[in-house]
């Protein structure tokens, strides 16, 4: 099997491993559990999924104890994988991969789409709640300890038309988790919604004619702020479902990047800040002055790195990703313009940062390119081997 096989194809073994093998050692006061998420397969039959934002969700879970780690996997039970378990192909609409319709097929995609409810892009404990997230509208809920999937959540009622954040904001003094909607429609609407107690509230809803491609937003102590990359999709061309969701937009740098302000207390819209053009998936930390509002973002100088994604591109060992860099931004309370720094030219993505010490956190690869070379997919795929190995002998599996 090549390397690339090894993570962009085909899974189906939901398995559960007492006790997985060590290089090195593990500090015996370790104790917990950590359960990631993301696609667990990218082939349904003889179809294959076009991009690594594709693929139904599987969760992880690796249980730290004594020195010791258990794993186990799982797949959502979700609409969209049972559908295509059963018919041995692609049902529903992914981020960048439509079923093969028939002619009938596309005629009531325009009018029905069926847009996928796996949800594979991160997990959070909302409340009570542990949630697999996604950024289509519907969240699934899930019990941490079996991985079994247990229901639903959504901030709208009306599912179709809509897509969320998949990095909730929380406010943990008060108890209260904030995220975006974008409802689409003739005048579409960024949707800012609270819960706490059990409770969905609209904070705010700010109309644009042509929203962008929002992955996540950003919080400080009062506000929360919506960058809007100039990557965004006339509403009309989701109505009509011709291309996968992700093609339906386009980029237009001279819109530049506006940048809106909402008071998260009161629901005003504080302020709308003009910026370059420029693209991200996640904000960071986020601060304030008396004079001005700070955040931090990991920040591309376009979209590109979303066609980099797609797996025909990533087959090559060669592959240069574009490059993401720290910037900071600043936002004064009396002003309309926003400008950044270059935090630091280190190639990073996937930050998370701790909402009191303030730290940031983020994956890199280090060197003047950002190149994904054989040698490093190589090592990464011997150690998976290896691994595998031994988990099919601790199951008694022939199998490698």
């Amino acid at each position: 099997m090549g390397v690339f096989e090894l993570g962009f194809s085909r899974t189906e073994r939901e398995i559960q491993v007492d006790e997985l093998p060590v290089r090195g050692a593990l500090p015996e006061w370790l104790s917990g559990t950590l359960i990631r998420n993301g696609p667990g397969t990218f082939q349904v039959g003889e179809e294959r999924y076009r991009h690594w934002f594709d693929g139904h969700s599987m969760l992880h879970k690796f249980t730290f104890r004594n020195g010791k780690v258990s794993y186990a996997n799982r797949f959502l039970e979700t609409r969209a994988h049972k559908e295509a378990m059963e018919a041995g192909r692609i049902v529903y609409t992914e981020f960048a991969t439509d079923p093969c319709w028939s002619l009938f097929g596309k005629a009531r995609a325009v009018f029905s789409p069926q847009i996928t409810d796996d949800a594979k892009v991160n997990v959070a404990r909302i409340e009570d709640k542990f949630m697999a997230l996604a950024e289509t509208p519907v969240q699934v809920i899930f019990d941490p300890q079996t991985l079994k999937t247990l229901g639903v959540f959504n901030y709208e009622e009306r599912l179709t038309g809509q897509m969320t954040t998949v990095h909730p904001h929380f406010d943990l003094k008060n108890g209260i988790v904030y995220n975006n909607v974008v409802r689409y429609n003739a005048i579409s609407h960024y949707n800012i919604y609270q819960y706490a107690k059990g409770k969905i509230e609209r904070v705010a809803s700010l109309p644009v004619r042509q929203p962008a491609y929002l992955h996540s937003f950003g919080m400080s102590p009062n506000y929360i702020f919506l960058t809007e990359f100039p990557l965004v999709v006339n509403p009309i061309s989701l109505l009509l479902w011709l291309k996968p969701y992700i093609e339906n937009f386009k980029w237009k740098p001279g819109r530049g990047t506006p940048i809106y302000v909402v008071n998260r207390f009161t629901g005003e819209l504080v302020g709308k800040y003009k910026s370059d053009p420029f693209f991200a998936f996640h904000h960071v930390n986020a601060f304030e002055t008396e004079e001005e509002i700070i955040f931090d973002i990991v920040a591309y100088e376009d979209a590109s790195i979303l066609e980099a994604y797609y797996l025909d591109s990533l087959k090559d060992e060669n592959i240069e990703l574009p490059f993401g860099k720290l910037r900071r931004y600043h936002l004064p309370l009396k002003g309309n313009r926003a400008d950044y720094q270059v935090i630091s030219d280190a190639c990073m993505e996937l930050p998370v940062f701790d909402y009191t010490n303030e730290p940031t956190y983020a994956i890199s690869i280090s060197g003047p390119t950002y190149r994904m070379t054989r040698e490093i997919i190589a090592a990464m795929a011997w150690d998976l081997i290896q691994s595998c190995r031994v988990i099919s002998k601790k199951l008694g599996s022939n199998q490698d």
